[in-house]
């Protein structure tokens, strides 16, 4: 993906949000559960074995990060995608979602998290 206007490495530079090896990516129920929730805002908390859970009742000490998004805003981030199979990647508790499709390579939307209100950051 290359732009006319912004050269390699000039901010903003999207290829790190490309580039995560170690994301997460939901689909499918975690993606419905993230989405459809009744709440203004979600919490994705990922596990070291790469596990996902969307809105946990606790912590789990086996947990790597957490992230927390508005959920309006991820809605209007994946209607803008033109494709159907809508896949979220979380890489890390303060690095942009990437929300993209698997059926329309080269289109990505990206979210930036929430800071949490009156709490320890996520790390």
């Amino acid at each position: 993906m290359s732009s006319p206007l912004i050269e390699d490495g000039e901010f903003p530079d999207h290829r790190i949000l490309r580039e995560h090896n170690d994301a997460v990516e939901l689909s499918g129920d975690h993606l419905a559960a993230l989405l459809n929730g009744t709440e203004d805002s979600a919490v994705v908390s990922v596990g070291e074995d790469g596990g996902a859970r969307v809105d946990p009742g606790g912590t789990d000490p086996r947990e790597r990060f957490r992230v927390l998004v508005d959920r309006q805003r991820l809605r209007d981030a994946a209607a803008a995608q033109p494709g159907r199979q809508l896949v979220i990647r979380v890489s890390g508790a303060t690095l942009p979602l990437a929300i993209r499709t698997g059926d329309c390579v080269g289109y990505y939307s990206y979210l930036m998290p929430l800071q949490p209100v009156g709490e320890k950051a996520f790390t």
